[in-house]
């Protein structure tokens, strides 16, 4: 192993951009999603001076707001809050999922507060004697765990419903063999496009081997040149 020096200094432009492009690339690889940063800036301005603005930059389907300020002279004016909700209207615009925004005790946490934010997490002392908040808005709604029904749940009901279809007759017999590859399929399209089309780790999700998997891949015809990726 050759020797490695750590060096504990400012990062260079080259090191930085380095870092960021390998950890970008990294994120492809793991989520198949685009993870380029899109810079963003809300400006306010009174004539040619600048008097409010929220800074941040947009990735994987989040707003984040990395800065956000009001000049003193206009604060209590109700110009945050217009900031807030434009953004909150350009997010929803691009269709976001959500917007992200972390702040101080001795800032707004209040602020976010009544703007519906819900805190998802504080870092005690983050100052001595201080708080930093996160804070986070939904605008797709996340179905509460608590809410949603069981797996077993939504399979019955749409048994029930291959039935109803019937009206006041059975189907006709074989029904086994012919729902269950209803199931499987699309519980292995669904895996194989969650892992980006890694056939390794849908099999090790799945619970199978691989070999089983590139089999149920041809009998159940899964175009798995939707998931990114053809078979190995």
């Amino acid at each position: 192993m050759p020797d490695i020096s750590l060096q504990f200094r400012p990062p260079t432009h080259v090191e930085l951009e380095l870092t960021s492009r390998q950890l970008l690339e990294h994120s492809r690889q793991a989520t198949g999603l685009s993870v380029e940063h899109q810079p963003f800036g809300l400006l306010a301005y009174s004539g040619d001076q600048c008097i409010g603005s929220a800074i941040g930059k947009i990735f994987f389907n989040w707003l984040h707001i990395d800065l956000i300020w009001v000049e003193e002279s206009h604060r209590r004016q109700g110009l945050g809050k217009t900031l807030m909700e434009q953004l909150l209207e350009k997010a929803k615009e691009a269709g976001l999922s959500g917007i992200e925004v972390w702040t101080q005790s001795w800032q707004a946490p209040e602020f976010y507060r009544k703007l519906g934010y819900e805190e998802f997490a504080v870092l005690e002392d983050f100052t001595p004697g201080r708080k930093r908040h996160a804070f986070r808005y939904y605008i797709t709604k996340v179905p509460s765990p608590a809410n949603m029904p069981s797996l077993p749940e939504i399979v019955r009901e749409q048994v029930k419903s291959y039935f109803k279809l019937h009206g006041d007759t059975l189907p006709s017999s074989g029904i086994y063999d012919r729902l269950l590859p209803l199931f499987e399929k699309p519980l292995i399209e669904v895996t194989l496009e969650a892992t980006g089309g890694n056939q390794i780790k849908a099999a090790n999700l799945l619970g199978i081997n691989r070999n089983t998997l590139h089999k149920k891949i041809a009998d159940l015809k899964i175009d798995v040149a939707r998931t990114g990726k053809k078979p190995a």
